[in-house]
């Protein structure tokens, strides 16, 4: 397989197309290019030329996507007119790229205006983006609104194009201020170029942001973090949530969520809330969460108690603590430190608060507890 899969605009002049690649990618990089390769419409099962009803197996087991997911990296190329954002192919694969924990980066052409650039990936709009064939477009619209939808695409698709865009910006400045006034642009000046997009893209699988700071939680990287795509990041461990009340799949039943791609405790009617999860974790400081997630139809009446190893925490409500809907976030429990040689359990609650006359809860989520290991800075 190729250690490269080239996510580009089909409307761009080849040779453009190659002069970005010439400059963004090693001479021995083995890439796939989609046009050279295989048939991407061939979607029978067999392997076959032909139509396929199965709409899952005409986008996520075509060939095109099985390269993608062999591969070590994504390129997307950004043309001289900009056209990337406005393709709907190039959208699924930057976001599938993600989801998948593969590294994308992203390389313009010397002549894209990158003001336009700006605009572009802040008004990103995949609803009308367009492909080459406009019934394989419609296959894949389908396909999207069937899971996770094109509101939340085109805020992923556009965020994540964003920062590996300010990975590209931050390599270019560092490498022009490592050379002479008036000096020639040289081929060390791409290597060094390259190593700097290289290190930013590392550091953003890390979970730190351009400056080397940690990143701050947005939805999406939540997102990533609940999936388990630690990518190199922050050293994470997970633990089932479970307990006596959510035992009842007529008030807490287990339902398939699309972003996650597991299945998740969903509040259905439930008077009084108790969960729990237990973990061991390793020495070491360690902040505990509850990823959780509010629905269009939420309904709690009541705040919640969080507890360490029945230690109250806090007490919260929770539309105050997750303000977005149909996103996951994280619920912050505390923190719990694990001292060297003790390998003690730890448990994490949460229950409603007892009420007079408890009203039912709807349209709360329940993924998974998370812990994250806090690194100490020992001033070397």
């Amino acid at each position: 397989w190729a250690s490269t899969f080239v996510s580009h605009s089909w409307a761009e002049n080849f040779g453009n197309l190659v002069d970005t690649l010439d400059l963004a990618l090693g001479e021995q990089e083995i890439v796939y290019l989609s046009g050279f390769c295989l048939n991407l419409h061939a979607a029978a099962p067999d392997g076959s030329d032909g139509g396929c009803v199965d709409v899952a197996f005409e986008v996520g087991q075509r060939p095109v996507m099985r390269a993608l997911r062999a591969s070590c990296q994504v390129l997307a190329v950004l043309d001289i007119d900009c056209t990337l954002p406005t393709r709907l192919w190039c959208g699924f694969e930057v976001m599938t790229a993600k989801l998948e924990e593969i590294p994308v980066m992203v390389w313009p052409h010397s002549k894209t205006d990158l003001h336009k650039v700006k605009e572009q990936f802040d008004g990103i709009n995949l609803t009308t983006a367009l492909a080459s064939d406009e019934e394989d477009a419609v296959l894949l619209r389908k396909h999207i609104q069937s899971t996770c939808g094109f509101p939340w695409m085109n805020s992923y698709v556009g965020e994540t194009l964003r920062r590996h865009m300010g990975v590209f910006c931050r390599a270019f400045d560092a490498m022009s201020g490592e050379r002479q006034p008036g000096e020639l642009f040289q081929k060390r000046d791409v290597m060094r170029m390259r190593a700097l997009r290289n290190q930013g893209t590392a550091s953003l699988a890390r979970g730190l942001d351009l400056s080397g700071a940690p990143m701050r939680v947005t939805k999406h990287r939540e997102e990533e973090l609940l999936r388990g795509a630690a990518g190199g990041g922050p050293r994470l461990e997970f633990a089932t949530v479970g307990g006596p009340l959510c035992e009842h799949p007529a008030y807490v039943p287990e339902v398939w969520d699309a972003i996650l791609r597991r299945r998740v405790l969903r509040v259905h009617g439930l008077c009084l809330l108790s969960c729990h999860a237990e973990m061991i974790l390793g020495e070491g400081l360690w902040r505990l969460f509850f990823s959780v997630k509010r629905g269009a139809d939420y309904a709690f009446d009541t705040q919640v108690i969080l507890r360490i190893n029945g230690k109250e925490q806090s007490r919260v409500t929770i539309e105050q603590q997750i303000e977005m809907v149909d996103v996951w976030m994280p619920l912050f429990v505390g923190e719990f430190r694990q001292e060297r040689g003790c390998y003690k359990e730890v448990e994490v609650q949460m229950e409603s608060v007892a009420a007079t006359k408890p009203e039912p809860k709807f349209g709360f989520y329940i993924d998974r507890v998370r812990a994250e290991f806090v690194p100490v800075w020992d001033g070397n």
